[in-house]
């Protein structure tokens, strides 16, 4: 529920240009990013900024993120060794924005794991963000 309320907050300041439409059938994913020193789990925090997946949009229709099934281990592993090898490619650049104006970009240099099934990168951001305020970033603005 946190996550769906910071996505609409973030979202909320974009113009109706600024929000991806889905290309073909391809989905946009929507990412969290954290300052450095902080993270999606307090006592975890990264000292560098965090790209944090938390939604994705699929035909103006939200839809959820790999999640871990202890049922079948196996097949969360695949789904999230997928996100990984797709979103988190070193040098991946996505941009950013805050209160809805766009205010640099986060390029990935890793994938990293704040917990066991955490599928969180490590980026370095063109600019700092402002007051040290979370972002949001758009897996991608064609469409």
């Amino acid at each position: 529920m946190l996550r769906y309320s910071i996505l609409l907050s973030l979202v909320s300041g974009m113009s109706r240009a600024q929000i991806p439409k889905r290309v073909g059938d391809k989905s946009v994913v929507i990412f969290a990013v954290w300052p450095g020193g902080h993270g999606p789990q307090k006592s975890q925090g990264s000292d560098k900024p965090l790209l944090d997946p938390i939604a994705v949009l699929d035909a103006g229709k939200f839809r959820g993120l790999p999640g871990f099934d202890s049922k079948d281990e196996k097949a969360s592993d695949v789904a999230f060794n997928r996100f990984e090898s797709k979103f988190y490619r070193r040098g991946s650049l996505y941009p950013v924005f805050v209160h809805g104006a766009e205010v640099g970009t986060a390029q990935v240099t890793e994938p990293v794991g704040i917990t066991c099934v955490s599928t969180t990168a490590s980026v370095i951001l063109s600019r700092p963000l402002p007051h040290g305020e979370m972002g949001l970033a758009i897996e991608s603005l064609s469409g």
